[in-house]
């Protein structure tokens, strides 16, 4: 589901050559790719705050912030888990509706547009919405974080 799978992680060759943002972006990739979620987080805010169109870099934002969700859940704290999960929805809702514009900065070719909205079920995001203020479900939907990784 929307909260399982991987992110993007795909760096700019070189950042200077990227778009807005592209340093900060690459950044957050490499701290996601070593489990370092709350560094990440602040490296793809900065990301999104240079460049609000940087679809992949919101996308990456949301699937920290729920896989911050589980270490505040694990360590008691439910209803900032609950914040933290349903911003990451918020903020991956926000990279599809980019990429159904066609604003993706880091996959340019159209088939890997494709498998990026199939990977993570982005077509069921909106089943997902209206399931966050159910408190019960995101908290079960949490626990689950990390099971498959």
């Amino acid at each position: 589901m929307i909260w399982k799978t991987m992110p993007v992680l795909v760096l700019f060759a070189l950042a200077g050559c990227g778009p807005k943002g592209a340093g900060s972006y690459n950044k957050g990739v490499e701290a996601t790719k070593e489990k370092k979620y709350s560094e990440a987080k602040a490296f793809f805010e900065e990301a999104v705050q240079k460049n609000p169109d940087f679809a992949e870099a919101w996308y990456n934002l949301g699937f920290v912030e729920i896989h911050l969700s589980k270490e505040k859940l694990d360590k008691g704290k439910r209803k900032e888990a609950l914040a933290l999960f349903r911003k990451g929805i918020d903020h991956k809702d926000r990279a599809k509706g980019l990429m159904e514009k066609g604003k993706f900065l880091v996959y340019k070719e159209p088939g890997e547009q494709k498998r990026l909205l199939e990977q993570d079920d982005l077509e069921k995001l909106d089943a997902v919405k209206e399931l966050v203020d159910n408190e019960e479900f995101v908290v079960e939907a949490i626990k689950g974080i990390g099971k498959e990784d």
